[in-house]
């Protein structure tokens, strides 16, 4: 699809390429991006047909090219993002994460483009492997991921402070190429809906007096769905222990007796975990809702009493800052890039560590007055990551 119309031999033109049209943290990014700088730049996506691709097309993307690596050192789709550049007169490659990121800034290298940014979202050192493969892939990764950002971008991007440190420290990548800019959202969104909780309460058989702990991430490995399970199942079990709740109210038991988690996304873990809730006997308390409508992404929220956020590895976390603009009191992954944008607004937890998890959810259950101060605090600390100043960066860069 293209919209040759649009085309303005005027406007610098951007190549941004990526391997996914499906809804997740990268793809939404790049939507952002387009929305905010068709204005300027003509951009041009390089990505196989997926249900992003539209809405790419609506934001103002002149033209779409259905293309991505297919295997890991695919040179043919180089030697197409040379061909295109040279074809189309690109002066900017943004190239998104390992594979088609390498490639095409090989490929932009090769076309003599001036500006060539290369962006891996989310470390690959912290990648979940077996040890075996984590040994060989990381190996590999290693050495392919020094020689592009190195050798062949101009740019490397970076979204917080730490992954700078990670990028300097861990992947040896020279700090003069890399850039800092952290991702944006449109806040005033993101405001509690009174008529959407009800909806996705009744939807999913949950009470108004529930208590629920949301979660809203693909079901994959790096998000950490089976240890917050686990947790979840130990918390429950509370109940049941009368030396471990020994301490609480009897309107904090019951509200633990009513709790809910809500996992809200599809995946390719999803038949996985619908199996291990069957296995922990949970059936009747956690929901898992598949892929949602985006429409529903604020209901969704707005359903939730506390936001978790469980995963072992990320390239920003742009749903924290989503639940913090909400309000929601939050328990988050004790990594350093969810410091970064949570900051002190959010109760910690070690990702594997499911009895840590289990004692922040206590801790919230039973202490209004805390999840106040943390709604407080989330939602003073989401104002640090607007849109606006998401927009004026990627200008800045691409100029």
């Amino acid at each position: 699809m293209n919209k040759e119309n649009n085309k303005n031999i005027n406007k610098k033109r951007i190549l941004m390429c990526f391997q996914s049209a499906e809804y997740g943290g990268v793809e939404k990014q790049i939507l952002d991006i387009i929305e905010c700088e068709s204005k300027y730049y003509d951009i041009h996506v390089m990505t196989p047909n997926g249900p992003l691709v539209d809405e790419y097309l609506k934001a103002g993307a002149v033209e779409h090219v259905n293309l991505s690596p297919r295997a890991e050192f695919d040179l043919l789709y180089s030697y197409k993002v040379y061909k295109y550049c040279k074809n189309n007169n690109i002066k900017v490659v943004h190239g998104h994460e390992l594979k088609a990121g390498a490639l095409s800034t090989f490929g932009a290298f090769w076309a003599r483009v001036p500006k060539r940014i290369y962006h891996v979202h989310t470390p690959f050192v912290e990648w979940k492997h077996s040890e075996l493969k984590k040994f060989f892939a990381q190996s590999v990764n290693l050495v392919v991921n020094w020689i592009v950002a190195n050798m062949f971008s101009t740019h490397v991007l970076a979204l917080t402070e730490s992954i700078r440190e990670t990028r300097v420290n861990k992947e040896h990548v020279f700090s003069k190429k890399i850039v800092v800019i952290p991702n944006g959202v449109v806040l005033d969104k993101f405001k509690f809906d009174q008529d959407g909780r009800k909806k996705i309460r009744k939807k999913y058989k949950m009470g108004e007096a529930d208590f629920v702990f949301g979660y809203v991430a693909r079901l994959t490995e790096e998000k950490g769905h089976k240890y917050l399970l686990i947790a979840f199942k130990k918390f429950k079990n509370l109940v049941n222990n009368g030396h471990d709740i020994k301490n609480l109210s009897r309107d904090v038991i019951e509200k633990i007796k009513n709790s809910k988690l809500l996992f809200a996304g599809g995946g390719k873990l999803e038949k996985e975990i619908e199996n291990l809730i069957k296995k922990y006997d949970l059936v009747d308390s956690v929901i898992v809702t598949g892929r949602f409508e985006e429409e529903d992404k604020i209901p969704l929220y707005s359903s939730f009493d506390v936001f978790t956020f469980a995963s072992y590895a990320e390239g920003f976390g742009i749903v924290l800052i989503e639940a913090m603009k909400m309000g929601l009191p939050s328990i988050v992954s004790d990594i350093p890039v969810l410091h970064d944008v949570g900051g002190d607004a959010v109760l910690y937890a070690k990702p594997d560590d499911v009895n840590m998890w289990k004692s922040k959810m206590v801790d919230l259950i039973s202490d209004s007055d805390l999840r106040n101060q943390l709604s407080a605090n989330a939602i003073r600390q989401a104002q640090k990551f607007s849109m606006k100043k998401f927009c004026e960066n990627y200008k800045n860069l691409y100029a």
